[in-house]
């Protein structure tokens, strides 16, 4: 069996080969000014992982003014791994609500600096079964614009929480019931082993999930790359390498939350709430990402770091997360006021 399936991955992996070209060519144009400083980007696929899994779309805008580059980036999920399933029947009155996020934000470019480097442009590539065949040119001394930002922004965000306490696994360590009526406080545990004189809410007890809105201050450092070059080769062909790649790290706060109240399914209220000197809210985070515009057409993105908002675990690396996107870039030159 193990066999078969490592011959099945050979066979399925596509083999990249690349040759260059001695090929006369002639510089039209070489200036990274000369990039899409406005911006839409539509994400056909948005991937989080975060104390659960989400799969949606993305919708991002950003333009220039001056030294600044406002932006906006919607996120919604329409596969969300907490808000789904019907055998977790402890959960707020409406339901659960699927991930999404909206982000606003700026950046303040207060450096720029060029330098050359050689660069690769592909001229042609040729596919033959699994094999990809790319010719491409070398092209010495291109220009390349590096600016240095400082970003600052808010983020709010529709979260959910979901427990699931195994058959074979104690209690949660940070988490209980508390019924709304009356203040009674009930552990969150497998049924498997529970004593029957706890008075659990009635249902799948196990497994409680509510939602909460996260909100969030960021702001931190953005470094942006950039290239335009045009070249005229034999034949009258023409070749473009037109891209830019921004790095970030940022620091994020939250302030604390609410959750949802949850009912059981004799629709009695309860709530979610830390065991005593137990902490469940992150207030601090990180995240660190790559955003890169290639082909003039392609957006992709990725970053990772450690997310705000409540905890499903006492482990240090519950909130960890994980984003990756890719989607369509349509862009234009066109900045306002500037220099």
């Amino acid at each position: 069996m193990k066999d078969t399936i490592l011959l099945f991955a050979l066979v399925s992996i596509t083999i990249l080969g690349y040759s260059q070209k001695n090929i006369n060519y002639r510089i039209i144009e070489d200036n990274p000014d000369n990039y899409k400083r406005t911006s839409l980007t539509l994400d056909l696929t948005d991937f989080e992982l975060c104390r659960g899994v989400a799969l949606g779309y993305g919708i991002g805008f950003q333009t220039q003014i001056a030294d600044f580059v406002p932006t906006i980036h919607y996120r919604k999920a329409y596969l969300d791994g907490t808000a789904y399933g019907t055998t977790r029947d402890i959960q707020p009155v409406k339901g659960m609500s699927k991930f999404s996020s909206l982000e606003l934000g700026t950046t303040w470019f207060f450096n720029q600096a060029v330098k050359k480097r050689p660069v690769q442009v592909n001229l042609s590539s040729s596919k033959s079964r699994n094999y990809i065949h790319v010719s491409y040119i070398n092209i010495p001394n291109v220009s390349e614009n590096i600016y240095h930002g400082l970003d600052v922004g808010f983020m709010t965000q529709q979260r959910g929480l979901g427990l699931d306490v195994d058959l074979d696994s104690p209690p949660s360590e940070i988490w209980q019931y508390e019924r709304v009526s009356d203040g009674y406080k009930a552990p969150v545990e497998s049924a498997w082993g529970s004593d029957d004189n706890i008075d659990h809410p009635e249902g799948y007890f196990s497994a409680p999930r509510t939602t909460y809105h996260l909100n969030t201050l960021y702001f931190g450092y953005k470094r942006r790359v950039t290239q335009h070059l045009e070249i005229l080769l034999d034949g009258a062909n023409k070749a473009t390498k037109d891209n830019y790649i921004d790095w970030y790290a940022h620091i994020l706060f939250s302030p604390a939350s609410t959750l949802a109240t949850l009912e059981d399914t004799h629709d009695v209220a309860w709530n979610l709430v830390p065991v005593e000197g137990k902490k469940t809210f992150s207030n601090f985070g990180f995240r660190t990402g790559y955003s890169v515009i290639f082909a003039s057409i392609m957006d992709v993105h990725t970053e990772l770091g450690f997310m705000t908002g409540y905890k499903t675990k006492e482990s240090a690396m519950n909130g960890f997360f994980w984003n990756v996107g890719f989607g369509f870039f349509i862009g234009s030159r066109y900045g306002f006021l500037k220099k």
